[in-house]
């Protein structure tokens, strides 16, 4: 079974879910890689994954189920000063500082939002490499709640006020029954 998945669904969710498959169908390889949502479906598309797991647009003949979604907000060190006054942080806090762009920052559509990502210098679509610069304090970076889960004391995860923008996760597969 290969599964394309991206690094938050791997760390933060995927492990019980493996350990329990692999209890029941102990015979079944899986092979599990995790990356961004654009090359899940690339690989999707290319059946080189059976079972992807992303912020995945509809791809033609293959099935979808949304699995949750979850919030957006400002990602950044601890000691940063968006984290001094973060509980009515709101996008225009935002336009004094560097922003590291990423791959999920394109599902916001927020008009706020919109000049501070078109001022980003930086856009970095590995997490671990993301998050390294945040806590290097290169700059600051938005990402899902799940994202940082789990992630180094350093950073925080600020919440948006009065912003609704949520990241979608869906499960997405050909369409037949593959654990039959």
């Amino acid at each position: 079974l290969r599964l394309a998945v991206t690094p938050s669904i791997a760390t933060a969710i995927l492990p019980p879910v493996i350990f329990q498959f692999t209890q029941k169908f102990p015979k079944v390889q899986v092979d599990i890689r995790d990356m961004d949502s654009t090359a899940i479906t690339r690989e999707l598309i290319r059946e080189r994954a059976d079972i992807g797991i992303g912020s995945l647009g509809l791809i033609d003949g293959m099935t979808r189920r949304e699995l949750f979604s979850d919030a957006f907000g400002v990602v950044c060190r601890r000691d940063h000063p968006l984290a001094q006054n973060w509980d009515q942080l709101t996008w225009r806090d935002m336009h004094d500082h560097v922003l590291i762009a990423n791959g999920l920052c394109d599902l916001i559509t927020d008009e706020d939002f919109a000049p501070i990502l078109a001022r980003s210098h930086l856009r970095v679509p590995n997490t671990t490499s993301l998050l390294g610069l945040v806590r290097a304090g290169v700059g600051i970076t938005v990402l899902p709640r799940l994202v940082v889960t789990g992630a180094s004391d350093e950073i925080t995860f600020l919440p948006l006020k009065d912003v609704t923008v949520r990241r979608s996760v869906q499960m997405v597969s050909q369409p037949i029954n593959l654990l039959m």
